[in-house]
Order: C-alpha cells, then sequence, then structure tokens
C-alpha cells in the first residue's frame, strides 16, 4: 500500500527504499512525486514489470535505479548496497 508506505518512509528515513510502482491507494509514481516534492533525498530502487512505468520511473531516477520484472536478487542487493553507502543517485 502505497500511502503507509509513504508514512513509514515519513516517519522512519529508512537508508533506501525498493518501491514497487504498482500499489493500492498510493501507486508507485505517486509516492516519488511526494518523495520530491518533500525533498527526502531517500535513494529509491524501483522495481516494475510495466514497461511505461519504468521509463518513467528511469527518466526521474536513471537506469541503475530500476529493475524490470523478474529481477535478479543479487542485482538488487549490489544496487541497495551502493546506493546505501551513498554512491548512487539520491533524489527524489
Amino acid at each position: 500500500d502505497g500511502l503507509e508506505g509513504l508514512l513509514k518512509i515519513r516517519m522512519r528515513r529508512p537508508a533506501v527504499v525498493v518501491l514497487d510502482l504498482a500499489m493500492p491507494a498510493v501507486g508507485g509514481l505517486r509516492l516519488l512525486d511526494e518523495l520530491e516534492e518533500e525533498g527526502s533525498g531517500v535513494p529509491v530502487v524501483v522495481v516494475t514489470g510495466d514497461m511505461a512505468a519504468a521509463a518513467e520511473a528511469r527518466r526521474r531516477l536513471g537506469d541503475a535505479n530500476v529493475l524490470l520484472k523478474p529481477f535478479d536478487v543479487d542485482d538488487l542487493t549490489r544496487r541497495l548496497r551502493h546506493l546505501a553507502r551513498g554512491e548512487g543517485v539520491t533524489k527524489p
């Protein structure tokens, strides 16, 4: 649920967020909008099976922060470590 996720991100300020774009209540792209408007600076890795949504997420976050389903778990782990060390895109 995107609304619940947004509230938890605001409360806990995680090091990295893994975001599926297909969520009820508040979708993933809207959640990205909210984080960007707030200037949260929390790095985000998007996972999606929707090619159109992936293109929009890539426009916002860059190729390295978007994974298409099905994805390799080791690849996700490497990206998360990279972002958690502050070595990747930090917006929204």
